[in-house]
Parts: C-alpha cells; sequence; structure tokens
C-alpha cells in the first residue's frame, strides 16, 4: 500500500496538471503565445482535451504498488523506466526477478486500459513509445456463442 506524501503526490497529479474546471493548475504568463502562435484563444479551452499524464513508475517499491498507481483517476500511461527500475532493484533485466517486476507493471496498465510506455535508448534520438493492450481476461468463458 502506497503510504503517506507519496500518495497525495498520486491523488493530487491530476489535479496540478488540469487547468480549472478539472483541476487548480494556473494559468500565468508563459511563453505559449509565442510558441504556440495562432492558437492561444483555444489554449485555455482546450488545454485539458490534449493532456495526457503519465505516471513513471522506477522502483520496486513502484512496481509493488503498480496496480495502485494505474488505478489513480486520470492517469493516462504508465511508463516503465527500464533503467532505473533496473538500477533501483539490482536485478539485470535478463533476471526473472525483473521480469517479474517489470510483468506486475505492465499487467497493472493493461488491466486499467492504461498505455504502457518504454524508452529505447538504443535509438537516435531515444524515443518513447507507448502501446494499449486489451485488458486480460478474469472469467473463465471460453467466448463461444453457444446460444442454440
Amino acid at each position: 500500500m502506497i503510504e503517506g506524501s507519496f500518495r497525495i503526490i498520486l491523488n493530487e497529479s491530476q489535479a496540478v496538471a488540469s487547468l480549472p474546471p478539472f483541476g487548480t493548475r494556473s494559468f500565468g504568463p508563459g511563453q505559449f503565445e509565442s510558441i504556440y502562435a495562432g492558437v492561444t484563444a483555444n489554449y485555455r479551452r482546450t488545454y485539458n482535451d490534449n493532456l495526457v499524464l503519465i505516471a513513471i513508475v522506477s522502483t520496486v517499491e513502484g512496481a509493488y504498488n503498480a496496480d495502485e498507481i494505474a488505478g489513480v483517476r486520470g492517469i493516462h500511461a504508465i511508463f516503465l523506466d527500464a533503467m532505473n527500475l533496473e538500477s533501483s532493484s539490482g536485478y539485470l533485466q535478463s533476471t526473472k526477478e525483473y521480469k517479474m517486476l517489470a510483468r506486475a507493471i505492465s499487467e497493472s496498465a493493461q488491466d486499467e486500459r492504461l498505455h504502457l510506455c518504454t524508452a529505447d535508448r538504443t535509438a537516435s534520438p531515444h524515443t518513447l513509445t507507448c502501446v494499449k493492450e486489451k485488458a486480460k481476461r478474469h472469467d473463465d468463458d471460453d467466448d463461444d456463442d453457444d446460444d442454440d
């Protein structure tokens, strides 16, 4: 179970990232007028529709709490931070222990119908790939259509 301030951060993540009425993010001066010339009039109106919130899971504790992290309202994707998970766990990515941690994160994203993101650090420039797999079946139906 996630405890203390970490839980508050997770639960408040959408609020601090979103503009009102969905959140509490302020709308102070920024560079968006020069960067996104021509869309400024719609920026505030469309910001929340274009917001993508990705939770980064990079520790053993995060892997153990992946179900709870994936269940946070407003999260769109889980980023499996392989390098930091390997470092924090002490397991090489080729070991069964590491694969167990990575599977827990992957399955949590899948169960909540979230995208699972991974980084390809062999590509130049480095890339972030996010995929959304179908949720695993939790029932014993064999999906036969025997309505006879």
